[in-house]
């Protein structure tokens, strides 16, 4: 009797938009519960901020599918969301993605229905003065791209208290911070958002970004009905009844299975490129560098110097991995995973892997073709740990496994930040999960049938010559291995040394500029990674290993002569043929690479300067050219004909330089696939 008095109690607290209770205890309520109640709280507290975000961006009937998408995903991925204190950050990041697919399912429907001369528009409020109204307006079709690039903790205090109009106070319980965190924190985020809508052409001081904000809480009322039935739909889904199909219509149930499907391949495209620093002894500086794991049988140095052609012992695991494995099941946490749409492989040989995956086109959203990527890594194992170690390792890019191997089946796990840290164990309960790493996958794949493959097409010698931009970067892994080389860092070590001090300095400040970024200076930083890649990747200004000032002085005049916008322009460019954002922490490169990589590859090109001063008129043919191209386009390049281990930038740059590539300045795609044989087979 007690327990029932306390439950509708507690029901009644909840049933008033859950006064009293923190996000996380609301959403533990449902995942635990399923609590109809918990749930609803969770709709109302939020509805207005994920409104806001809908209608931002979409017209008034379809921000209501958009929003009631997003708490149905609410309900399928509750579980996944950690810390459960962070879920309205959590759903900020999905109204946004939710509300991107439903507009360009919507630009579709527009382009087929040739008869409508007129599509609704987002909503455009201009409430208070005229010029606060005119700042809105500035503000609103920006503002939500550039908010979702905040790193988290500081995306969420916004989200909170400028979109939701919460307290300090009840952010910090929210976030289980201190208030005074709260309060640091949230102008240092502002000021953050107010510089990247500058960089966008939009000036607001910090200040006045609130006050723009703040105007808005109050007029992002979600009208009742919305509420109603997003109440209903997500209730009905969470209890699995079919009856939520009568209420969810075809357009929001194909809107949710496409931001569900966005979200696990999020998951599944794990392998992000990853920058790191190392402090090596005797260096002081920041090394680019990767982890020289290998299957030990002796000390380190044995480990980085073993030969490529070392006589492998019979029924060893760096023998038996070799092979084609097909992906059969994944878990995220524990749960399993559908994985009925998607496929992926990794062929294993001699050292190098390759990745492939594709997935299925969506017979519910229209125009949908599916989508499939590949990838080339280099590995190495070492049986001896408990549990086994596996390192992918490919062109700045890292991920951190664990592996078991068992006759023909080999499952993989990994963290959802594989780059990081390398799980403990293959549970929930034995990996280590933690504030870094709250997600962790174990993938299965069997072993395919050996089958007679016939031998890669070679490119044509004329492009194989061709070297990237910046000259033959300095490699890394020892020829002929997998592992790092000390040779090879020794080289590194010794370019770095070359350069005198005060270059190196002006380099480096020379390149912020240009990035329009201050970066961090220490051991490791993001300085430190620059001036070592720049070392490495900028060849032209080297003699081999000695630095050639005079080629160099050169460079860095037309460096000097290169704009911020025009650097905006050619990585927005990359970015979107790519589709990858680039970009730097202290401690991670974003999948597109570093943002000081863009001007190192542009400055060497002298199509784009006219002798040592950047063209901004050349640039505009190179420029619409680039944007002709594809992330497949630029991934034959990189994988099938440069020879030099240069990067995507790199290989993107090379092609648009190429003439025969363009008739009349469109670029011929089937001519370039045939030029560097290309094929499939």
């Amino acid at each position: 009797m007690a327990t029932s008095v306390i439950n509708h109690l507690r029901r009644a607290v909840l049933l008033r938009d859950g006064a009293g209770f923190g996000d996380d205890e609301l959403l533990g309520c449902f995942i635990e519960r399923k609590d109809e109640a918990a749930l609803a709280a969770l709709v109302k507290r939020h509805g207005p901020m994920v409104w806001g975000v809908c209608r931002r961006l979409l017209s008034h009937h379809d921000a209501e599918d958009a929003f009631q998408a997003t708490f149905i995903v609410l309900v399928r991925k509750a579980a996944s969301i950690v810390p459960r204190g962070m879920v309205g950050n959590w759903l900020y990041g999905v109204a946004h993605q939710t509300a991107l697919q439903a507009r360009r399912t919507a630009m579709r429907r527009r382009a087929r229905e040739v008869q409508v001369t007129e599509m609704p528009e987002p909503e455009n409020r201009s409430q208070g003065p005229e010029v606060r109204g005119q700042e809105w307006n500035d503000v609103r079709p920006l503002l939500d791209q550039e908010l979702s690039r905040l790193p988290d903790n500081y995306r969420a205090v916004v989200v909170l208290c400028d979109l939701e109009g919460r307290t300090r106070k009840e952010v910090a319980r929210q976030l289980g911070v201190p208030e005074g965190t709260v309060a640091g924190r949230l102008p240092r985020a502002r000021a953050m958002l107010a510089k990247r809508l500058a960089q966008r052409g939009v000036n607001l001081s910090g200040g006045a970004l609130a006050a723009v904000l703040a105007q808005q809480v109050g007029s992002a009322g979600v009208p009742a009905s919305v509420v109603s039935s997003t109440i209903s739909a997500a209730s009905l889904t969470a209890a699995g009844h079919t009856a939520a199909a009568g209420v969810i219509s075809s357009k929001v149930a194909a809107l949710t299975q496409g931001v569900l499907k966005a979200m696990f391949m999020t998951q599944l495209k794990i392998a992000t490129l990853v920058f790191l620093t190392l402090a090596l002894t005797g260096i002081g500086i920041g090394m680019l560098a990767l982890p020289a794991v290998a299957e030990q049988r002796g000390t380190n140095n044995a480990a980085v110097e073993r030969p490529a052609k070392e006589k492998k012992t019979p029924n060893t695991d760096l023998e038996n991995i070799e092979g084609t494995w097909t992906l059969v099941s994944q878990d995220l946490n524990g749960e399993q995973q559908d994985i009925s749409s998607f496929k992926r492989q990794w062929s294993i040989k001699d050292g190098k892997a390759t990745t492939n995956w594709a997935m299925r086109p969506d017979p519910n959203v229209p125009g949908d073709q599916g989508k499939k990527g590949s990838g080339n890594v280099v590995y190495t194992m070492d049986p001896a740990k408990t549990p086994k170690e596996i390192t992918f390792i490919g062109d700045r890019l890292k991920l951190l496994m664990v592996y078991k191997l068992e006759k023909d089946t080999l499952t993989l796990g990994f963290f959802g930040r594989a780059e990081t840290e390398r799980p403990k164990g293959f549970s929930v309960d034995d990996a280590g999960l933690g504030a870094m790493n709250t997600k962790l996958l174990v993938e299965a794949f069997k072993r395919e049938p050996p089958s007679a493959e016939e031998p890669r097409k070679a490119p044509p010698k004329d492009l194989g010559k061709i070297q990237p931009p910046g000259g033959v970067p300095l490699p890394l892994v020892k020829p002929g291995t997998n592992a790092i080389g000390v040779d090879e860092l020794n080289k590194v070590k010794e370019r770095l040394e070359a350069v005198p001090e005060k270059d190196l300095v002006q380099w480096v400040v020379e390149l912020e500029r240009i990035m329009d970024k201050k970066l961090p200076d220490g051991l490791p930083s993001a300085r430190q990674a620059c001036r070592t890649d720049f070392a490495i990747r900028l060849s032209v200004a080297f003699d081999d290993l000695k630095w050639n000032a005079k080629t160099a002085d050169n460079l860095l005049k037309r460096a000097q002569t290169m704009p911020t916008t025009e650097a905006k322009v050619w990585k927005n460019a990359f970015e979107e043929v790519l589709k990858k954002e680039i970009g730097q922490t202290d401690t991670t490169i974003l999948a597109g690479g570093p943002e000081w990589a863009v001007p190192l590859v542009l400055i060497p090109v002298d199509a784009l300067h006219e002798g040592q001063k950047y063209s901004a008129e050349r640039a505009k043919k190179y420029l619409a050219r680039l944007k002709q191209l594809t992330a497949e386009d630029v991934s034959l390049w990189k994988d099938q004909v440069d020879e030099f281990g240069g990067t995507k930038l790199d290989a993107a740059v090379n092609i648009v330089l190429l003439d025969d590539f363009f008739d009349k300045e469109r670029f011929q795609r089937d001519k370039f696939k045939t030029s560097i044989g290309a094929t499939k087979k």
